[in-house]
């Protein structure tokens, strides 16, 4: 086992037993799972608001970028907003082609303004589905058939993007199908999570603190979820708790949710921004997103929205530090960063807290920030 640099030691450290090394994880997880935390992280973005749906989306464009500088994704991710007018969920279900066009020139890296269209196009379905009446896994495979890949795409001008961009005529779905409804969702007024209804606006270096969440009953506590409510039936939480309870394995829900996502007209060059389980990829983008949902302690950070879906059952956000930590530590052996990777490193994980054991990203991110510094 090499040895791994403590953040609160100068000297190396090899801890000698699973006792010690467990002691260590539990040290790291603890200085990095706080609220003093979120702001210099990608999910200081959903933390602005209070509307699950407001939450669910804004965290999943954040979690999308979230490669590259943590500044630059959390200066990009407030960015983002702002061009949605700080009402993410409204725009994605309501906003014309013409509202559109607040994206373009918009860029992150690799993804740009046209990505985000298709983006937003492609959640914007998850919006005006009922996944209890037609669950995912039931209709996924008559769509597998014929991809809605444009065949142009024209990369951002800086100025406009061209109607072929917008086009949703394209669809090779059935019209009547909920998944292909591209109107507006019917205006009826959204809860926040303490039961009020949301405000127009949140400014962009505003976060909502957790008390408001704390009152409301169909979150758990720690890695104790309550199921005391019904599952979600709407929006991506109403996807991942629907087929979660369909199939139990958040590997195989991850894969339908690519199937479903990409059910809508896009530039192939998009398909790259969304990892592919099936192909092997780690899906560290997904995995963090879905810790943000899953996840809620006392602590303030994760959100814990889904709450039908134990925390046992995530898998862990692997990236460049967490997994050169992670081999320090001796509890990763595999040299790749892929699927395989992320599930040897989770049942390591599991034996020391097998009900949360992902609150382990903290310690594992958190001490490989630290040492590369």
């Amino acid at each position: 086992m090499s040895p791994a640099k403590l953040p609160y030691s100068s000297d190396d450290f090899t801890p000698s037993s699973g006792e010690e090394l467990h002691q260590l994880l539990d040290y790291l997880w603890d200085r990095y799972d706080r609220p003093e935390f979120i702001p210099d992280d990608p999910i200081a973005i959903p933390h602005q608001y209070s509307r699950r749906e407001d939450i669910e989306i804004s965290a999943f464009f954040a979690a999308t970028i979230a490669w590259g500088k943590r500044s630059m994704i959390v200066s990009n991710g407030h960015r983002l907003m702002e061009r949605m007018d700080h009402a993410p969920y409204d725009f994605v279900v309501n906003a014309s082609e013409q509202e559109w066009s607040a994206l373009v020139g918009f860029v992150h890296r690799t993804f740009n303004d046209s990505d985000c269209i298709d983006f937003v196009r492609a959640l914007r379905p998850f919006y005006l589905s009922d996944y209890s009446i037609n669950p995912a896994h039931e209709t996924d495979q008559i769509h597998q058939q014929s991809p809605n890949i444009q065949s142009e795409h024209t990369e951002p001008s800086g100025k406009q993007l061209p109607q072929s961009v917008f086009a949703t005529e394209n669809v090779s779905c059935a019209d009547t199908s909920p998944q292909n409804l591209f109107l507006s969702a019917p205006q009826t007024p959204s809860q926040t999570l303490s039961g009020a209804s949301s405000p127009a606006k949140v400014p962009g270096n505003t976060l909502c603190p957790h008390p408001h969440i704390d009152s409301h009953d169909s979150f758990h506590s720690g890695a104790h979820q309550s199921i005391s409510t019904p599952l979600l039936t709407t929006g991506l939480g109403g996807f991942f708790e629907q087929e979660y309870a369909a199939c139990g394995d958040l590997s195989k829900v991850l894969s339908r949710f690519r199937s479903r996502f990409w059910q809508t007209p896009h530039a192939a060059r998009a398909e790259k921004h969304l990892a592919s389980i099936d192909r092997g990829a780690s899906c560290k983008r997904l995995n963090m997103f879905l810790r943000w949902m899953v996840r809620r302690d006392d602590r303030g950070v994760d959100f814990g929205l889904w709450s039908h879906i134990p925390t046992s059952a995530l898998y862990i956000p692997l990236d460049l530090h967490s997994s050169r930590t992670a081999r320090e530590l001796g509890l990763l052996s595999r040299k790749q960063n892929d699927w395989q990777a992320v599930e040897e490193l989770t049942a390591a994980l599991q034996k020391f807290d097998p009900e949360d054991p992902i609150k382990y990203d903290y310690a594992l991110f958190g001490a490989g920030i630290h040492n590369a510094k």
